[in-house]
């Protein structure tokens, strides 16, 4: 601390690893967010009857439990598109369906805008269950 201030800077997560939060110059104070004090759970029914288990980010609008929703994982020669990067995805694809995204690349936040302008109904970021879910998707 030198002529007295302080560096304070907020930390960046890239979870789902360990350690993702960091800021490499010993002069700075890291400040972030450890826990959430609650869950959102979010439950995904395929047709064969086997059930996705993740967590939402917002519990407000959620989709009607007795609406079915298309899934469809878009993907094209330029990888952008799976990525759900912005301008690259259709919404003659996407419009009303559940769009599964790979995670990383450009940020989660900036994934749920582009899936919402592209006329997507609601947006799975692939973590561990996307692997099944892709699988399921390429099946039927």
């Amino acid at each position: 601390m030198e002529n007295g201030i302080s560096v304070v800077c907020a930390a960046r997560n890239n979870g789902p690893i360990e350690n993702p939060i960091a800021n490499e110059a010993p002069w700075i104070a890291t400040v972030g967010a450890s826990t959430l004090d609650r869950r959102f759970p979010a439950l995904v029914q395929m047709d064969n009857g086997q059930f996705l288990y993740g967590e939402s980010m917002y519990p407000g609008n959620q989709l009607s439990p007795t609406k079915e929703f298309e899934l469809v994982y878009v993907t094209g020669e330029d990888n952008e598109s799976e990525f759900c990067f912005r301008g690259y995805i259709l919404r003659a694809k996407v419009g009303g369906k559940i769009v599964v995204c790979d995670r990383g690349v450009n940020g989660r936040t900036k994934k749920g805008p582009a899936v919402k302008e592209s006329g997507g109904a609601a947006m799975i970021i692939g973590f561990d269950e996307a692997l099944r879910l892709k699988a399921y998707i390429n099946s039927t």
